[in-house]
């Protein structure tokens, strides 16, 4: 048994299963991150939205009744990754021509990343332990895709000594980390 969402893409609800859902909202994530500088990037992201809902609408009309990881495998490698998606240097989303399609990658210390407030019925020394760990993300002293990552299935990614490579972690990661326990 599978966990599915209810999701509005481009006007249209869909069924969409727990992992796939998870996919598709990084790689949407990516896409807003990847145009974020561009004119227009609202409705750039918007119009790419609008197609991926057209691609599951076949799907559907197919007889499916779920969005699965697969479908969004495949629609991903049929729209292209982020980095794939730059505009021809005349176009007019790349203004003067200067554009270089790189990717920019922040976290805590850009403010794109952070930790939300806890519930008032965490455990004693929770809030501690957690700013604890912030501080030490912040600091560089944990870097959190740095060495061998244990996932919540019991396998591992990454080496020792090394960092997830830029791909892995910007449209790979479809794991938690091993004390995370789903629910389905």
């Amino acid at each position: 048994m599978k966990k599915t969402l209810t999701v509005n893409l481009g006007g249209t609800v869909f069924n969409i299963d727990d992992d796939a859902y998870r996919l598709l909202d990084n790689y949407l994530s990516n896409l807003k991150m990847h145009f974020r500088k561009e004119v227009g990037a609202d409705e750039i992201v918007d119009d790419i939205e609008r197609r991926i809902s057209e691609l599951f609408a076949e799907k559907l009309s197919a007889g499916s009744q779920v969005i699965t990881i697969a479908d969004v495998e495949e629609v991903i490698a049929r729209m292209g990754k982020p980095e794939e998606l730059e505009p021809d240097a005349g176009d007019a989303a790349s203004g003067n021509g200067s554009w270089d399609g790189s990717n920019y990658y922040g976290g805590m210390n850009e403010n794109l990343v952070s930790i939300t407030d806890l519930a008032d019925f965490c455990a004693e020394g929770t809030k501690e332990k957690v700013e604890e760990a912030k501080k030490q993300i912040l600091s560089g002293e944990n870097g959190v895709f740095d060495g061998v990552i244990e996932t919540n299935t019991g396998e591992t990614v990454g080496k020792e000594g090394t960092t997830l490579d830029d791909a892995t972690i910007t449209g790979g990661i479809n794991w938690y980390f091993k004390t995370v326990s789903v629910v389905e």
